[in-house]
């Protein structure tokens, strides 16, 4: 896997055929790659842990999240049936989780393995305009409906 390439390929946001079958092959993960085997959104606590990789990919630059991967053992399994999300419905589904605008798609990719046709889901996050506010100084307050601030 090449890092810099993957960088690059997120930042211009590529969801080609090609790009998508580099993904498949890097068959590890980094700051702009995630393997799920699944995408259920419809569990509170599914949504809110596939949330939180949404917001870590968008705060690193964008990256992407290949869907129809086993973790680990990077086996493509592919969806089992057709592609659950379309782009808006995600988007919309990460904001109520998260209270943030998101930027991205979600295309699906078929790809013949082990002599049959399996559906995979590739989603893109994009990089975030806005930079992230410092709510340090907030400490146990509330700022802007946002959950109050504790730590050190």
């Amino acid at each position: 896997m090449n890092l810099a390439f993957l960088e690059r390929m997120a930042s211009e946001g590529d969801l080609s055929k090609d790009a998508f079958r580099y993904l498949l092959q890097c068959r590890g993960e980094s700051e702009w790659l995630d393997y799920k085997q699944e995408l259920n959104l419809e569990l509170d606590t599914e949504l809110c842990d596939f949330a939180r990789d949404i917001l870590a990919l968008k705060n690193v630059g964008g990256g992407y999240i290949v869907v129809g991967v086993k973790d680990k053992t990077w086996e493509q399994v592919g969806l089992p049936g057709p592609c659950p999300y379309d782009s808006k419905l995600l988007r919309d589904k990460v904001m109520r989780a998260t209270g943030v605008q998101l930027a991205g798609d979600v295309v699906c990719h078929s790809v013949e393995y082990d002599g049959e046709q399996r559906t995979f889901a590739l989603v893109h996050v994009r990089s975030s305009k806005k930079r992230n506010r410092d709510l340090t100084r907030f400490r146990g307050h509330r700022v802007s409906g946002a959950p109050p601030v504790f730590g050190g």
